[in-house]
C-alpha cells in the first residue's frame, strides 16, 4: 500500500484537533486528520437513541457573545455559524441546587454580581471581589483574550494559586462557597487542588455568552471540517494509529489498523500523552520524565444516563442544573484522586441535569425527534466497574449490565428529589460507564477530562505541546484545560508552534469587542 504525504498529520478529531488543522490550513499547509472512529468530533459527537439525539459531552460553551473570544476565533476561522447555537436563558443559566436552597449564574460580570449580592446582602463586598479576580485573570492568559504583549508571570501567579483560598479569602457564606465550588465539576478537580487561573477563564468565558448547542455539537465539528476542507486539507474517519515509529529524534511513518500510512513534516496527535510516549517508546525520553508523566492521575470518570420523556418535564431547555446532596466542603473534595475511590455506588452525590436545546430537531439520521432527550451525569469511577475491564463492548456481561442499571436507578431517584415528576415522563433509558468512555473515545480509566489537571499538572508543570521529538506535538485537554472552548486554545496553542503564534493572536484581537 502506497504511502500518503502531507504537511501537516493531526491524530484524532476533537476540537482541539480541528481547531489545530483549521489554523494550519488557514496558513496554507495541507492538512490530514485521522480519527479512529466512524464519525468525526470527539467529545463534539451525538448519537440517537429512543428516537432523541443525545450530546456525548458538548452541551453548552462560553463566549459566543458577538465579539468575545469563541465568537472571534470561528470568525477568523471562517465558519461561525449562529444557527449551531442557542442561548441559554441570560438570568440564570446555570442553577446550583443545594438543600439549602437555589443558586443562579446570570450572563455578564455586573448581573452576576447584583444577582448574587441580592441573594447574600452580607457577602456583597466578597462577591464583588471575587468577580474582580475572575476578570483579572482572564485578562492574563494571552490565547484567551488574544493579548500577544501579556506577560506570562501574570497567568502563573493565578495557576499557583487555588480556588479554595480564594473563595475562602472573598467570602464566607457556606452555601456561596458552595457555589463557586460547584463547578469543579465540569473538570473533576477538587477546591483545593483547583488552580483559580484555570478556573476564572472557564466563569469568564460563561459569563461572555452561555450557549448550548442547538441540535447538537456535531454541527460545530462538521463546521470545523469543512473550513478544512475548503482548504484542502482531508478528515478521514475509521483510521486507528497503531504504529508511531521514531528515528533519528523524528517521527517517520504513522501506520493504522487497515495498513494504510501516512508521512508527514509534523505530526500533531490529541491522544492521552501517556498512551502517545506508550506507543513511541519511553526509551526516547528520561527516566525522570516517564515517572513524572506515568505518575500523574487522572480525573474521576463521569456515569452518564441517557434518558427519552414522552413530554415536556420540569427541567428548562435554556438552563442547566447542578444538584448536589450536600454544600459541605468535603462534597466538593472528594474530586481528589485520593478520595475518589471511596464514593459510594449507591448514593451520588451530584447530578448534572440538562435537558435537549430543541424539542423539534432532529436525529442524526435526519428523522425527526419523537422524545425529549434528558442527560444526567454524575462521577462513576473506574473502580464501579473494574471487574469487567476485559470485557469487548457489545458483548458485557450480564452482572456489568445489572450494575449499570443499578446505577441509572440510584441517578434518576436522585434526580426525581430535586424534580419531582421526571421520573413520570421518562420513558426508556440507558446509561454510560468509565468503559463506555474507553471504547469511544480511548481515555485512560474512562476520565472525560484526561489528567488530574490540579496546580501540580498545570502551568510550568504542564505537559506542553512540544515534545522531545523534533516534529511530534500534542494537543487537547491534557495539554492545557478541559472543555470546548480549552480544548480549542489548546489547538491554537499548538499551531502557534508550527506558524508564530503573535501573529495570530494579533489577527483574532480584532474581532474582540473593545
Amino acid at each position: 500500500m502506497a504511502t500518503n504525504t502531507t504537511d501537516i498529520l493531526i491524530i484524532g478529531s476533537g476540537v482541539s484537533s480541528l481547531t489545530c488543522g483549521a489554523i494550519l490550513s488557514k496558513y496554507g499547509y495541507h492538512v490530514t486528520i485521522l480519527e479512529q472512529h466512524r464519525k468525526i468530533g470527539g467529545y463534539l459527537h451525538c448519537f440517537d437513541r429512543f428516537g432523541c439525539r443525545f450530546d456525548t459531552g458538548a452541551h453548552y460553551v462560553g463566549a459566543i457573545d458577538e465579539g468575545e473570544p469563541f465568537w472571534a476565533l470561528l470568525n477568523y476561522l471562517g465558519i461561525f455559524n449562529a444557527d449551531i447555537f442557542t442561548p441559554l436563558d441570560r438570568d440564570g443559566f446555570d442553577v446550583f441546587r443545594f438543600p439549602e436552597g437555589d443558586v443562579s449564574l446570570a450572563c455578564g460580570h455586573d448581573e452576576a454580581v447584583r444577582q448574587l449580592s441580592a441573594q447574600f446582602p452580607n457577602e456583597k463586598a466578597g462577591i464583588r471581589k471575587y468577580f474582580s479576580f475572575i476578570k483579572a485573570a482572564g485578562e492574563a492568559f494571552a490565547t484567551y483574550r488574544f493579548n500577544p504583549n501579556t506577560s506570562p508571570e501574570a497567568a502563573i501567579e493565578f495557576i499557583e494559586t487555588p480556588l479554595k483560598s480564594v473563595v475562602e479569602s472573598c467570602v464566607t457564606a457556606p452555601v456561596l462557597q458552595a457555589f463557586f465550588y460547584g463547578y469543579c465539576g465540569l473538570h473533576c478537580v477538587a477546591p483545593s487542588d483547583t488552580p483559580f487561573g484555570f478556573h476564572a477563564v472557564m466563569i469568564d468565558s460563561l459569563l461572555r455568552g452561555a450557549y448550548g448547542f442547538r441540535n447538537g455539537g456535531d454541527h460545530l465539528a462538521m463546521s470545523l471540517v469543512k473550513g478544512i476542507k475548503n482548504q484542502g486539507g482531508e478528515v478521514y474517519p475509521r483510521k486507528k494509529v497503531i504504529e508511531l515509529p521514531v528515528k533519528d529524534g523524528r517521527v517517520t511513518e504513522v501506520t493504522c489498523a487497515d495498513g494504510s500510512r501516512f508521512r508527514a513534516k509534523h505530526v500533531i496527535t490529541s491522544s492521552h500523552p501517556k498512551q502517545v510516549f506508550d506507543m513511541i517508546g519511553w526509551d526516547h525520553f528520561r527516566p525522570s520524565f516517564k515517572n513524572r508523566v506515568t505518575r500523574i492521575p487522572e480525573s474521576c470518570p463521569l456515569f452518564g444516563v441517557y434518558a427519552a420523556a414522552s413530554k415536556p418535564p420540569k427541567i428548562a431547555k435554556d438552563k442547566n442544573y447542578y444538584a448536589f446532596a450536600s454544600s459541605d466542603l468535603e462534597t466538593f473534595e472528594r474530586l481528589s484522586p485520593k478520595n475518589i475511590n471511596n464514593l459510594s455506588i449507591n448514593e451520588p452525590i451530584s447530578v448534572f441535569v440538562v435537558r435537549g436545546r430543541s424539542d423539534e430537531g432532529v436525529t442524526t439520521t435526519n428523522k425527526p425527534m419523537t422524545k425529549i432527550p434528558l442527560t444526567f451525569h454524575s462521577l462513576g469511577p473506574l473502580s464501579w466497574f473494574s471487574d469487567w475491564k476485559k470485557s469487548k463492548f457489545g458483548n458485557r456481561p450480564i452482572d456489568y449490565k445489572r450494575q449499570k442499571e443499578k446505577s441509572c436507578q440510584q441517578v434518576i431517584k436522585f434526580v426525581e428529589r430535586n424534580f419531582e415528576g421526571v421520573t413520570d415522563v421518562i420513558e426508556q433509558h440507558d446509561g454510560s460507564t468509565a468503559l463506555t468512555n474507553i471504547h469511544y473515545n480511548g481515555s485512560v480509566d474512562g476520565s472525560a477530562y484526561g489528567i488530574y489537571h490540579s496546580i501540580e499538572n498545570t502551568g510550568v508543570r504542564a505537559i506542553g505541546p512540544r515534545t522531545k521529538i523534533e516534529n511530534l506535538y500534542l494537543t487537547g485537554q491534557n495539554t492545557l484545560f478541559p472543555g470546548i472552548l480549552a480544548a480549542a486554545v489548546a489547538g491554537l496553542r499548538t499551531a502557534g508552534q508550527i506558524v508564530e503564534l503573535k501573529p495570530i493572536l494579533t489577527e483574532l484581537k480584532k474581532y474582540l469587542r473593545d
